[in-house]
């Protein structure tokens, strides 16, 4: 299992070199699936976050250095720019694994995968500024920042309780597993786990968590220690 906080910040590197660092991770929030891993390109492509699928992460991965993608550099120069401050569009993801050739995560099983596009020059800049534009309109509204969630309360059944401190991931990065709840009573400073399937909503507006777990049911959830 890995932290998501403990993620942000990692090194990520190409087949051909090094391309950045991990800033975010974007995950399905009724499916609590992690798509995307938003990735900050620093001085190679200044100013520009990419995105990539944690399908293009090698595994097995263990946490050891760098986290390395099935990817070359040019592959992800080359990708469609799309805006990551922004909503993220279902145009703007066809753009991105029509690119890379990857299967898309909401086609039915089966499908087979679109053809990736030429790797020199892949998307025009056409199609780059439409992907961008996109994003800014028709949104996926399920797509959400780790980041964002971070701090939101937690609302149990009878009232708010703690806060969310952390997510923890699977070992490929693709699912996450529980919600670490850090309860915010004084001296204790307990953290518990919580699984994803007791929470029913993300109230984005409210910067809350709602979970259909009462206050004593979260208190006496699994608690959580920090790796040594």
């Amino acid at each position: 299992m890995i932290s998501a906080k403990g993620l942000f910040g990692r090194a990520i590197d190409a087949h051909d070199g090094h391309i950045g660092s991990l800033h975010d991770l974007y995950f399905d929030d009724q499916g609590w699936t992690i798509r995307y891993l938003v990735i900050d390109t620093a001085k190679w492509l200044p100013g520009r976050k990419v995105l990539i699928s944690p399908e293009a992460t090698l595994q097995p991965w263990h946490g050891e250095g760098a986290l390395p993608v099935k990817l070359t550099k040019d592959q992800i120069k080359s990708s469609p720019d799309i805006d990551t401050a922004q909503p993220i569009s279902r145009k703007a993801e066809r753009l991105l694994y029509t690119h890379y050739g990857w299967i898309p995560y909401w086609a039915a099983p089966g499908v087979p995968a679109p053809p990736p596009l030429p790797p020199a020059g892949a998307a025009s800049a056409e199609e780059r500024r439409e992907a961008a534009e996109e994003a800014e309109s028709a949104s996926e509204p399920r797509l959400r920042s780790i980041r964002e969630v971070l701090g939101y309360h937690l609302l149990a059944t009878d009232g708010e309780i703690g806060h969310i401190e952390d997510l923890v991931l699977d070992d490929n990065t693709s699912r996450i597993l529980f919600v670490i709840v850090n309860l915010g009573e004084w001296l204790s400073r307990k953290r518990v786990l919580l699984s994803p399937r007791l929470i029913s909503k993300i109230d984005w507006a409210s910067s809350k968590v709602v979970t259909e777990a009462s206050r004593q049911a979260v208190k006496t959830s699994p608690e959580y220690e920090r790796p040594a």
